[in-house]
């Protein structure tokens, strides 16, 4: 069973980091996923690229699609919310980043 500790939270949502298997638990929102390390950070660099098709829609338009994974599921955000979700993601895995450095120090 997993024991999640949370690696950074705020407002919209907070991402948690399992202390056995490592997984990650994401909530943002209304909506909560996992995903392993690696896909982790990968889904990071995918909303990176998502932020420029922000640029065609007005703050609060509803219009970004962002893909949860294998598992089919989605989230639909405005401009507002992905840049949002980018910031609590962009902390948690540098919080991450963080963790495994200081790690592997001893």
């Amino acid at each position: 069973m997993c024991k999640h500790r949370v690696l950074v939270s705020n407002f919209h949502g907070y991402v948690a980091r399992c202390e056995s298997c490592s997984k990650v638990q994401i909530a943002f929102g209304t909506s909560l996923f996992g995903m392993n390390m690696k896909n982790f950070e990968v889904f990071a660099n995918y909303l990176y690229q998502l932020r420029v098709k922000g640029d065609a829609y007005g703050l609060h338009e509803k219009k970004i699609q962002v893909s949860l994974g294998e598992s089919g599921s989605m989230m639909i955000l405005t401009p507002y919310e992905l840049e949002n979700f980018i910031d609590l993601i962009e902390s948690a895995s540098i919080q991450n980043l963080i963790r495994e450095c200081l790690a592997n120090r001893n």
